[in-house]
């Protein structure tokens, strides 16, 4: 953690999508690292008895990855440096069958929703406004 001695930190609690057939919550700090919230994530689909088709060994932090919208989080980084925040919306997006690094698309986990944005609030840049 980068946090400095004595300062004081946030609980973050989110929410996990899998696809619109489940959500899981899970609790964090906000200078966790992403990888750590994976772990936890793992240790809930564990406890719910989740499997993938098809899945011969043990799910690992391997076989999945999260995003915020169209972004991938960066496992070495911090909740915080990833602007992932209370509340926030994670999507569970796991690795194709046979592929190295090949990871579902959001269109795949969340069919029907427009993610226009890599961020929270479809917030444009004032540019983006005005040139409508």
């Amino acid at each position: 953690n980068e946090q400095t001695a004595g300062e004081e930190t946030d609980d973050l609690h989110l929410c996990v999508d899998q696809g619109g057939a489940e959500t899981y919550f899970v609790l964090c700090d906000e200078y966790d690292l992403v990888e750590s919230v994976r772990a936890r994530t793992l240790a809930v689909l564990e406890q719910c008895g989740f499997q993938l088709e098809r899945q011969e060994e043990p799910l690992t932090t391997e076989d999945f990855r999260l995003s915020i919208q169209r972004r991938f989080l960066d496992p070495t980084a911090t909740c915080h440096d990833q602007q992932v925040f209370n509340n926030s919306l994670l999507y569970l997006r796991f690795k194709k069958p046979g592929t190295k690094d090949d990871y579902e698309t959001l269109e795949e986990v969340a069919p029907g929703i427009d993610f226009q944005y890599d961020y929270h609030g479809n917030v444009r840049k004032k540019e983006e406004s005005m040139a409508d």
